[in-house]
């Protein structure tokens, strides 16, 4: 009985001393347990994760190591705390040096009678490489006319797409070649009485394109659409950003060939409608009537009303050109890339059977232009725009003007007094300006009930 009890209690103090043991034991515990980091670019910042040892129990006396394998990048253990540390990925001088390796960031934790460790991993991939997918959604307001022409202002959202072909790095750039399209909707012609300087902001903040947008009825948004894409190859790029005269930061400006084509969709007859009082007989407008559109008021009844709408178009105006483009890329005094959106300028040549009659008929010269303007602190931009198409192959056509008495829409288009004038598509230089805004910043203050 004396021998049971004995060996009943040498049982139960040798697992006393094994719990014991166990609660002394080092766990620990490495945040976070996996991260992802890419090279940096050549004369960029290198990437860097910061890492934290969880140790329990942490007694004086303890001793902490920290052990990288491979040895890729640098682990540099606080000085102070050494339970926390930073690891960097290597900044490699030259794109041949990229690395893709998963390390391994071992924690250990000692004292005389206990150790404990954990490990970190880190995959180690090259840096994101340049010239992806480029994007933009704009909404502003423009001023559009032709060639001794009224000008209207209209509305409109701009839409536009380049995407690289290739896998190509050049000029650290991105692939040399890209596919690109650009949309563009306009509305229905508004008053635009507001003023020039409230377009970039106004005295309370509040962006007159946004609020008339706002007030546009769902008919009224698009009355027109014209689309055009094509490829761009670039030729050229400066090899280094450089400092600009009279802003801050650096840029780089590259070349590239452009080739497109694109449809504009005529205006219905209907919203191009005028409506003036039949002149009198014999003044100029009479004659310049009969002259040149063959109308006369000799019949019975008289006419009263003019009625000048464009002809009816069974099929888009289609416009193509080649040409040059020139993008200035934006970088900070670091010579990272910033995220302002580039500027560019087009030089292009080619035909548009929207300034040439509806019919594709000499060579067309257009000149666009995209400026990107930075707003309060840098984080927002105002976008001004021009565009000009105009004909090249012909001398300037010069006569006498047609001034019309205008007058209200007749109860009855087809009514005997009313004559019909249906005025052929436009030969004229056309040409437009304007400015507009981030479109995802126009709807997030539309959801957020303040003004953009």
């Amino acid at each position: 009985m004396v021998h049971h009890m004995k060996t009943i209690f040498l049982s139960t103090l040798r697992l006393a001393t094994a719990c014991a043991s166990l609660q002394a034991a080092i766990t620990v515990n490495v945040t976070p347990a996996t991260s992802s980091l890419a090279s940096a670019n050549p004369g960029q910042t290198p990437k860097s994760v910061h890492l934290a040892a969880a140790i329990k129990p942490n007694a004086a006396g303890t001793v902490i190591t920290w052990d990288l394998v491979p040895p890729i990048g640098t682990l540099v253990v606080n000085a102070t705390d050494p339970t926390k540390a930073v690891y960097t990925a290597p900044n490699h001088a030259t794109t041949d040096a990229w690395i893709q390796a998963a390390l391994i960031i071992t924690v250990k934790a000692k004292t005389a009678s206990d150790a404990g460790k954990d490990t970190a991993t880190i995959f180690l991939g090259p840096p994101a490489k340049p010239g992806g997918i480029y994007s933009r959604m704009i909404l502003g307001g423009e001023m559009a006319g032709a060639s001794a022409a009224p000008r209207t202002f209209k509305y409109f959202v701009d839409l536009y797409n380049s995407v690289p072909l290739g896998n190509g790095d050049h000029e650290n750039l991105g692939p040399r070649l890209r596919a690109w399209v650009n949309t563009r909707i306009t509305s229905v012609p508004q008053p635009g009485t507001a003023t020039l300087i409230s377009f970039l902001g106004g005295a309370n903040g509040a962006n007159p394109v946004a609020s008339g947008f706002s007030n546009l009825k769902v008919n009224e948004v698009a009355q027109a659409i014209e689309t055009m894409g094509g490829l761009q190859y670039r030729l050229f790029a400066q090899k280094t950003p450089r400092k600009m005269f009279f802003e801050d930061g650096r840029s780089r400006t590259t070349m590239s060939f452009v080739a497109s084509y694109g449809l504009i969709t005529p205006i219905d007859p209907k919203d191009t409608a005028f409506y003036a009082e039949f002149p009198v007989a014999g003044s100029a407008a009479a004659n310049y009537l009969k002259q040149y559109y063959g109308v006369t008021n000799d019949g019975t009844p008289k006419k009263t009303t003019l009625v000048l709408a464009n002809m009816d178009r069974d099929r888009f105006l289609r416009q193509y050109y080649g040409g040059v483009r020139l993008l200035t890329h934006y970088y900070n005094d670091a010579d990272q890339p910033t995220r302002r959106p580039v500027r560019a300028v087009d030089i292009l040549f080619g035909q548009n059977e929207a300034v040439t009659g509806g019919r594709w008929r000499g060579t067309v010269a257009r000149a666009d232009f995209f400026l990107p303007i930075a707003t309060g602190n840098g984080t927002g931009y105002v976008y001004v725009f021009g565009s000009a198409a105009f004909k090249l192959s012909r001398k300037a056509l010069e006569r006498e003007p047609l001034i019309l008495d205008p007058t209200t829409a007749p109860a009855k288009i087809n009514a005997p007094e009313v004559q019909l004038v249906p005025m052929p598509t436009a030969n004229r230089d056309v040409y437009k300006i304007g400015v507009g805004i981030d479109l995802l910043r126009f709807f997030a203050a539309v959801r957020g009930g303040a003004t953009p």
